[in-house]
């Protein structure tokens, strides 16, 4: 699972300094291993990517065997709904750029989807999954996250 979330930070890296990201939101802080929920003001907004289960597809036994494995991963951004505040119009912004950078992040991950995590060993197939927008109050801050699900099904060399 490590390698897998290693890859997907890296390719959410790539993405956070594209001209097109950055047309959207400026992010400056490195995309994170896992939410840590709470982070200083000035680390808003940011991304990460969080491990969120592995569960068993198959396995075969003895040393030429193999598990396959699905692993359950989401990718969020995530942004203090303040930074965003506009009182001259009727919508949160915020919420308009999370839906724009949300965007940008399923169509990274399409990409990589095709070519199977850049061939990362064992990958069988990815999927993208639903995108969910869900506020939240962390110690005060009133933040927005896009929450982006992704599946990779993978199979794993027996070490017995």
């Amino acid at each position: 699972m490590e390698d897998v979330v290693d890859k997907l930070i890296e390719e959410m890296e790539e993405l956070r300094e594209s001209t097109d990201f950055q047309q959207i939101m400026d992010i400056t802080t490195e995309t994170k291993f896992d939410d840590p929920g709470l982070v200083l003001m000035d680390e808003y907004p940011y991304i990460y990517v969080a491990p969120v289960s592995e569960d068993p597809k198959s396995e075969t036994m003895g040393r030429a065997g193999y598990d396959v494995l699905i692993l359950n991963i989401q990718i969020g951004v995530v942004i203090n709904a303040a930074d965003f505040f506009d009182p001259t119009v009727n919508e949160l912004p915020g919420s308009r750029a999370l839906v724009n950078a949300s965007k940008l992040v399923r169509r990274r991950l399409r990409r990589l989807m095709k070519r199977s995590l850049d061939g990362l060993d064992g990958v069988r197939h990815v999927y993208v999954g639903s995108t969910n927008y869900v506020p939240d109050l962390r110690d005060n801050v009133f933040v927005r996250v896009a929450v982006t699900s992704v599946t990779v099904e993978r199979q794993y060399q027996n070490e017995d």
